[in-house]
């Protein structure tokens, strides 16, 4: 099992919580979903 941290900077996403997937498909057409994982998005603070 693959176990990493993964950090993203998006600019337009409003602050919230969300539930994210990701979704892999290999080259014979099969299809997985991963179980969700919460993200909560908080507004930056400038400094």
């Amino acid at each position: 099992m693959l176990n990493q941290s993964r950090r993203q900077h998006l600019a337009s996403v409003p602050a919230g919580a969300y539930q994210l997937t990701a979704t892999a498909t290999d080259a014979a057409g099969h299809r997985a979903t991963s179980p969700p994982v919460a993200v909560t998005v908080a507004v930056a603070v400038a400094s």
